[in-house]
């Protein structure tokens, strides 16, 4: 203490009775490490590994003859679909990669709708195809029917939507009659983790528009999950560390508002943080975690079809033999009248 000295302390008085030292550091108090609000996924090289085989071995199941899931990806202008498609890709070229042009702009830079394939450095493709689409917007965008007909395979891929031209059933492009392969198997709404709320964007208008895909989705018993871009703005403490994302309390209240947005469950809610700034990839054991997710999800909606399927063929078939044998038992009541005439 700069300008005391031991007289001022003890004022001359040195029999002392009781004395209490204490001690005074600099740095913060010792905290016991944040609890998780989610079970994160391992973060270390050899479970990424296993996760990248488990999603290069996921493929649709074998009686639906079907070779890839598709995966639709719909959300607002700017939300971040075709970043993931990009992230996903650079992932497993192990390279940054832009198959879907991506930038900032008031309407979608997406205007077309591309089913993506992914590609592995050994030149193999991943069973799945991730779906870009335009960007949802207040005025215009896609609409409620177009969405309708994307869901049931009715879109022709790499088809350009014309927001002055909705797509019509009488279109020649239209397909007419879509196999199970041409629909979506797994819907993923896509939102901008900052624009959650009416104060930074989700505005009435564009809730109704993501709420009328969730409602469709719902009647076709399609699959749904929520991925909440840009992480890092939310909490910058993820810039650089992805495996803070479930210890954050800022992304904790963003997956609740957005489960609480849509009605989907928490576990439905898959936060992320796509390849924007980057020039070199990083092992982003969550993007892996939650793709091989949505690949699950839509393995079971084809099963669901599958067996839904089996069960119209077997009840038509009861049908035909209970149809057979009145007809014979008709047949055989005709013939005993003609005898006992």
């Amino acid at each position: 203490m700069q300008g005391v000295t031991a007289n001022d302390i003890h004022n001359g008085n040195l029999n002392v009775t009781e004395l209490e030292l204490y001690q005074v550091a600099d740095g913060q108090r010792n905290r016991s490490p944040a609890q998780p609000w989610r079970k994160p996924p391992e973060w270390n090289q050899k479970f990424m590994s296993e996760l990248q085989g488990d999603i290069q071995a996921l493929s649709p199941p074998e009686n639906t003859k079907i070779s890839d899931f598709r995966i639709l990806l719909l959300g607002p202008v700017g939300s971040g679909k075709s970043s993931f498609c990009n992230t996903v890709t650079s992932l497993f070229l192990g390279r940054i990669t832009q198959r879907s042009i991506v930038g900032d702009s008031i309407h979608s830079v997406t205007t077309s709708y591309k089913p993506f394939t992914v590609r592995t450095k050994k030149g193999g493709c991943l069973h799945f195809r991730l779906c870009d689409s335009p960007g949802l917007e207040g005025s215009q965008g896609l609409e409620a029917v177009e969405t309708n007909f994307l869901l049931d395979g009715h879109v022709p891929e790499m088809y350009e939507f014309n927001p002055s031209s909705p797509l019509q059933v009488s279109d020649p492009d239209f397909i007419q009659s879509p196999k199970t392969e041409d629909k979506v198997h797994c819907l993923v709404f896509v939102l901008d983790g900052t624009t959650l709320d009416s104060t930074w964007g989700m505005t009435t208008e564009m809730l109704i528009k993501l709420k009328t895909p969730r409602k469709l989705g719902n009647q076709k018993e399609i699959p749904q999950v929520i991925l909440l871009t840009k992480l890092d703005l939310v909490d910058e403490n993820v810039c650089n560390d992805v495996s803070k994302a479930f210890v954050s309390t800022k992304i904790e209240e963003m997956v609740k508002k957005a489960s609480k947005l849509l009605g989907l469950p928490e576990n439905h809610v898959l936060p992320v943080k796509n390849y924007n700034r980057e020039m070199m990839l990083n092992d982003d054991v969550n993007i892996l975690a939650l793709l091989r997710q949505i690949a699950y999800f839509a393995e079971d909606y084809l099963e669901n079809v599958q067996l839904t399927r089996s069960r119209t063929v077997s009840a038509r078939r009861r049908m035909s033999s209970n149809s057979k044998s009145e007809n014979l038992t008709q047949s055989c009541d005709l013939d005993s009248a003609s005898e006992t005439i």
